[in-house]
């Protein structure tokens, strides 16, 4: 739903195959699991239909799970709903409400709301990084005072090559980051985290534009976050929320999001024990 309403899944899809299962319920299982093979594989078709290629582990299987017509029909309620603005973030009440109460308790599961991790970020992530680029800042905007003002094309070009230089290699430094999560849980942490970066690096972006240097492309993306968690659906929501955030983050910032395949596999999210295995 949300694939479809953020434009990168064509022409309602969902809502067509949708419209088809809620009339025969038994035709969902079939449909939807060629849906899934069409966005797994390249050059995927259904029907006439040419299905971009989402790939990155998330449609490994096509293997879909039978429906009533009640549950279709509460779902294509859902899917007339605009899913493009929804927060990643909700994937952390959607675990911890889904598990049993008991096992909540043994894997720690609980959901971190968005102002809590924000006050962990805010001072240990942000902070320091604008501290950094200002000083950056401030060296690039002498240089860029000597290239407006010397009269030698030797000194101008000099200063601007400086320059250059220097929001280059901050740039390279914000793509160098890493966050990591131990226990990731849905990857609310990774997300906020990701985002932030992003957030960030736009904003150095067009501040080095606004100084007279060439404007850059943003190259910080989710190899950002690394995430380990021991529960296998908590790791795939973790994927599928860095994911999303990454595909709307690029949307509302005027960028297409990555095509051949639109999803890349998150290596970086692990299903692992980060106590026995670190």
């Amino acid at each position: 739903m949300f694939a479809e309403d953020i434009g990168i899944l064509p022409n309602r899809l969902f809502l067509k195959l949708l419209d088809a299962a809620v009339k025969s319920p038994e035709s969902f299982e079939p449909l939807s699991a060629q849906l899934f093979a069409a966005m797994r594989d390249k050059n995927g078709f259904v029907g006439f239909e040419r299905v971009p290629w989402f790939n990155g582990g998330l449609f490994d299987s096509a293997e879909t799970l039978p429906l009533s017509g009640t549950e279709l029909k509460r779902i294509r309620a859902a899917a007339k709903l605009d899913w493009s603005d929804i927060d990643p973030s909700i994937f952390g009440t959607l675990f911890e409400r889904g598990l049993d109460p008991e096992k909540r308790s043994q894997l720690g599961a609980h959901y971190t709301d968005t102002a809590k991790i924000e006050m962990l970020l805010e001072p240990l992530l942000r902070q320091p990084l604008e501290k950094e680029w200002e000083d950056v800042r401030q060296r690039i905007m002498k240089l860029m005072d000597t290239y407006k003002n010397h009269q030698t094309q030797a000194s101008r070009t000099k200063a601007f090559n400086q320059a250059e230089k220097l929001s280059q290699n901050f740039l390279k430094r914000l793509n160098e980051i890493r966050v990591l999560d131990p226990a990731c849980g849905s990857g609310n942490f990774l997300y906020l985290a990701l985002k932030l970066l992003k957030d960030f690096e736009h904003q150095v972006i067009l501040e080095i534009e606004n100084l007279g240097l060439n404007r850059e492309i943003p190259q910080v993306g989710p190899q950002a976050v690394l995430g380990l968690e021991i529960s296998p659906y908590a790791a795939e929501l973790a994927r599928v929320t860095v994911w999303s955030g990454e595909i709307q983050w690029m949307k509302q910032n005027g960028f297409e999001p990555h095509e051949n395949p639109i999803l890349r596999p998150l290596n970086n999210i692990q299903c692992v024990d980060s106590i026995v295995s670190g």
